[in-house]
């Protein structure tokens, strides 16, 4: 990783909520101690993709709690997202972003 991607990843990580910054850390603390050795690395988002799925996120959920599809297919054919995932469609971005994103929230001790 160069040093401007790590400045980069630093900044996106301070633009999220506290809750989020500690979700990644599980995430990233759970992938290292047990890799998932049967995911395919082409399934998950990475860099830049992963990226614009965060910063999006809470419109991207409102949207789906709202039922606003217009939204959605907006965001789809925005030039940001045409750029960063090309010819790929929005259901199969958004499964690669729970992929890459997801974190099992029951298994948080307390």
């Amino acid at each position: 990783m160069s040093p401007t991607d790590l400045q980069n990843a630093i900044t996106l990580i301070n633009q999220l909520s506290a809750e989020d910054q500690r979700t990644l850390l599980r995430t990233l603390q759970d992938r290292h101690v047990q890799p998932d050795e049967t995911a395919s690395p082409d399934w998950k988002l990475a860099g830049a993709q992963l990226a614009f799925m965060l910063q999006h996120r809470d419109a991207i959920e409102a949207a789906y709690a709202r039922d606003d599809m217009g939204f959605l297919d907006a965001l789809e054919a925005s030039e940001e997202y045409q750029s960063l995932f090309t010819d790929m469609p929005w259901d199969e971005a958004y499964d690669r972003f729970e992929e890459t994103w997801w974190v099992d929230e029951g298994s948080d001790a307390a």
